[in-house]
């Protein structure tokens, strides 16, 4: 994503661009500090074989002991917090382009996600390039001003939602548009247990007022973020006039608003439903 997550997901690279090598990889390979492709993470590997993780939003951390076998780098952590918990467990070790990459150790869901939970060295010109996101700001946009300050009324049932807006939503999201009630099971993580069927995506709250909609849901899978979609009308025509992704814990509006203002949202894209 830009270098966010959902950003970079707008952008698809093939796993198949990460090739591993065939004689293990040394210690030394993986020591340092490693950000991921997202930006979301990073990673700092100590020599004494510890290790510490960060969630660029502040929405979590771990720490434990690393180690390497056979290509695999496996973690052990005796602490994580919040978005962090279960979020290191192994990456295999990978060369692309002749760089050393910190790649998943299994295939997500959605294959486009893998390179965007790579690791990589942090480097000066990729720093620029991917500079981390800026936040969303009420300020910058009519629409989020009108989320922020205007007056809802809220709904908490897709059979609730404006037919026309929820067929929209289901067109930008494409492939699999089934969006969970707010009630019902879905698909929180990457691990599909056998027999299991959930949808992606979970209704977390909706509302309206005259000729403007808002939709806030939970996009499950490796790395769950929560997505807020607000729609206007023109004429009778409905259009998606502003997205975000971020924090996926509010669940009331005024939880929403607050986590907005403390900019927990960063800007979304057509990859990101």
């Amino acid at each position: 994503m830009r270098p966010q997550l959902v950003h970079y997901a707008c952008l698809f690279i093939s796993l198949n661009s990460i090739v591993a090598r065939s004689q293990p990889i040394s210690e030394k390979d993986v020591i340092g500090e490693w950000h991921r492709r997202d930006r979301f993470v990073v990673l700092l590997l100590s020599a004494d074989h510890t290790y510490e993780a960060t969630w660029a939003m502040g929405n979590g951390m771990a720490k434990g002991t690393w180690k390497v076998h056979e290509n695999r780098l496996t973690f052990a952590p005796p602490k994580e917090t919040s978005d962090m918990v279960g979020h290191l467990e192994t990456l295999r070790i990978a060369r692309r382009e002749g760089e050393v990459v910190l790649a998943p150790a299994r295939q997500p869901p959605d294959v486009h996600w893998g390179p965007l939970i790579t690791f990589e060295r942090p480097r000066v010109s990729r720093q620029v390039e991917r500079a981390a996101p800026a936040p969303v700001r009420p300020a910058g946009s009519a629409y989020l001003q009108q989320f922020i300050s205007g007056d809802f009324e809220l709904v908490h049932q897709t059979k609730e939602i404006d037919s026309s807006v929820l067929a929209l939503l289901r067109r930008k999201i494409g492939s699999d548009p089934r969006l969970a009630e707010p009630d019902q099971p879905f698909q929180l993580s990457d691990v599909v247990e056998p027999g299991n069927n959930f949808p992606y995506r979970r209704l977390v709250v909706a509302g309206h007022q005259q000729s403007l909609w808002f939709i806030k849901y939970i996009r499950g899978g490796f790395a769950p973020y929560g997505v807020l979609a607000i729609f206007s009308r023109a004429g009778e025509t409905w259009q998606v006039s502003f997205t975000a992704f971020g924090e996926s814990k509010a669940r009331s509006i005024a939880d929403i608003r607050r986590e907005v203002e403390l900019g927990k949202y960063f800007p979304g894209c057509d990859g990101g439903y």
